[in-house]
């Protein structure tokens, strides 16, 4: 007979590789070591000041070929006043099937359990969670020599949750710290765009080279903007598309038609943030400045399907001046140069070519770009 661990519910502070290293292992040694046929962690909610409410989170169970239902792990409330006190008090709980009401009793009958013992996991002295035991055999009852490893595996399990709660914290204080960080650089950004957009005279030659550097800058501030409805910037890909072709509208007057299928949502990695928004912004100046006249309309295509994103930006141009099958690796104006200096070495392929009358930019972003070695 073989045992198994089984992860119920998800927590902010018991991540899913947390619970199937540590906790199991803990679980799995309470289990083994009292006889018990199943193991349970809870978390504890105070929902008033009479009562806590249990959360399961993660179960061990004997028996890998028993079906654990879930409904037979709920717990219902712990609203006595004598329960709660020996609960904080470090104390264990002994509950009796026999003791219990009919609907309590009914779930417990589904798994045959005949006592239930519980354990308190004690946080900086307040009530966190709880550990359920749960003996299925009658015959046997828990004994003092039980409460040994109970006591030892339930206070090694509340030390290394609260160690863990403590990097979680730390976690979360750097991030706090690197959205401040983002969010001032963002506003720096767009402070030194409006400066640069107080010189623009009028002179073609001179405002063009302004609004390159315009539009760069306001394509890393706004890359590093917050997508609808989320707390803090992501890298999303779609959200950066769509702010930069904003971006480009505005600046250079242009009309884009972004065309947008993405089959699931895709983060660029945080080192690729910025050179990924500069080139995207060069191919789009780029189609802005050779477009044949001002109102032809530029088409940005972007398709994202299983990690592997295709990108196409399209603009009616004239021939290029020298005959390649590939302007990116012929050119040296500053704006094709910017692009090859900022590709990565591997994980972007990229071809700007002429054909019929128009300019195509095909980009392409393998999944080693998003996973790097993660797929290896």
């Amino acid at each position: 007979m073989t045992s198994k661990a089984t992860s119920i519910s998800s927590d902010p502070e018991l991540s899913d590789s947390f619970k199937s290293s540590i906790v199991d292992v803990i679980l799995e040694k309470l289990g083994q070591s009292t006889n018990a046929s199943h193991v349970v962690l809870y978390t504890m909610s105070n929902r008033t000041n009479s009562y806590y409410s249990a959360s399961p989170v993660h179960c061990w169970q004997q028996n890998a070929e028993f079906s654990l239902e879930p409904r037979s792990l709920s717990f219902g409330h712990i609203h006595f006043s004598n329960d709660l006190n020996q609960l904080r008090n470090n104390q264990p709980i002994l509950i009796h099937t026999s003791s219990l009401g009919p609907s309590e009793q009914e779930m417990l009958n589904i798994v045959n359990v005949d006592s239930r013992l519980i354990l308190p996991l004690l946080i900086d002295k307040e009530l966190w969670g709880i550990i359920s035991l749960d003996n299925t055999d009658s015959s046997h009852s828990w004994s003092i020599e039980d409460l040994i490893p109970m006591t030892f595996y339930s206070n090694l399990l509340a030390s290394v949750i609260n160690e863990r709660k403590a990097q979680v914290a730390e976690i979360q204080a750097l991030h706090a710290a690197a959205r401040k960080k983002i969010h001032q650089m963002k506003n720096h950004l767009q402070g030194i765009a409006g400066l640069l957009e107080l010189k623009i005279t009028g002179n073609d030659s001179e405002d063009n080279n302004l609004l390159n550097a315009i539009t760069q800058i306001k394509s890393i501030s706004a890359a590093y903007s917050r997508p609808p409805k989320s707390a803090e910037y992501s890298g999303n890909l779609e959200h950066i598309l769509k702010q930069i072709v904003q971006n480009i509208q505005y600046t250079w007057k242009a009309v884009i038609h972004l065309d947008l299928e993405m089959d699931s949502p895709s983060d660029v990695p945080d080192n690729e943030i910025v050179p990924l928004s500069l080139v995207i912004t060069e191919l789009l100046i780029n189609a802005a400045k050779h477009r044949l006249a001002t109102n032809d309309q530029i088409i940005f295509k972007a398709v994202l399907q299983n990690n592997n994103t295709r990108m196409r930006i399209s603009n009616p141009s004239g021939p290029f001046p020298q005959k390649t099958d590939n302007l990116l690796t012929q050119s040296n104006t500053p704006g094709i140069k910017l692009i090859r200096s900022l590709l990565p070495a591997k994980g972007i392929n990229l071809i700007i070519k002429h054909e019929q009358g128009f300019t195509h930019a095909d980009l392409q972003l393998l999944p080693v770009y998003f996973h790097g070695d993660k797929l290896k």
